[in-house]
């Protein structure tokens, strides 16, 4: 069974774009006045509804990333992931789920902080910086930039590259998360309120978790179920 999972706000309690871009403006004189327009244009950068304008100050903003602010937030980051979702990723490889990440934010952390937590930087597919030396100088287009592509759109295409060839599901915070399964491209869906709440509606195969705890208790019952209807399945073929 494939399951996948957000990265920001599911994984860890924040946007890590606009931490890595803190660190990249620690320095600068209009560091305040900067923060406070990532903080109301980021969020909607990140979920594909930015304006041009406002896409423009993104693109601006990341070409303050040096490669140096990326390893100094790996750093900081690697050890802060819950205690309850390293039991997770263990449990899962247990039952011999595929573990993926699909996230607005950037290959560029995201893969060596899934390697530190045992998740292949394979099954990782986020956004991208164009590099020049150790200076970001650019954003590689994506179609998670898009809110009608999105992640939807990238679920569809490993399907296509059979990456992903199970009846899947999908944990995360926000519209985009809940949108893969609502489009049919998931059979079930965790939409994580814990630290971030949107309040997202839920439906069939698709459920609130309140905490970390409960994320984690949803997400190992529908692996454990799938394995049962599995195995039944195998058996009667037999």
């Amino acid at each position: 069974m494939d399951v996948i999972f957000d990265f920001d706000f599911t994984l860890l309690p924040e946007e890590s774009t606009v931490e890595v871009l803190k660190i990249a403006l620690e320095s600068d004189p209009q560091r305040s006045f900067l923060m406070q327009r990532l903080a109301d244009i980021a969020p909607k950068a990140l979920a594909g509804k930015a304006s041009f304008a406002e896409n423009l100050f993104m693109l601006q903003m990341a070409r303050r990333v040096r490669r140096n602010h990326v390893q100094l937030y790996v750093e900081r980051s690697k050890d802060r992931l819950l205690p309850v979702f390293h039991q997770l990723f263990a449990d899962l490889k247990q039952a011999n789920a595929n573990i993926h990440i699909i996230s607005g934010g950037y290959e560029e952390w995201i893969k060596p902080l899934a390697a530190e937590w045992g998740i292949s930087p394979d099954n990782v597919t986020g956004n991208r910086f164009l590099w020049w030396r150790n200076n970001a100088i650019g954003l590689r287009p994506s179609p998670m930039w898009s809110s009608k592509k999105s992640k939807t759109f990238i679920v569809g295409e490993l399907r296509k590259k059979k990456i992903i060839n199970s009846p899947a599901l999908i944990i995360g915070d926000g519209t985009a998360d809940r949108d893969v399964w609502s489009r049919g491209a998931v059979r079930w869906c965790v939409i994580a309120e814990y630290f971030n709440k949107e309040s997202l509606e839920d439906g069939e195969h698709c459920y609130k978790a309140a905490t970390p705890e409960e994320m984690c208790q949803s997400v190992l019952q529908i692996v454990n179920s799938r394995t049962r209807e599995s195995a039944h399945l195998a058996e009667r073929v037999s």
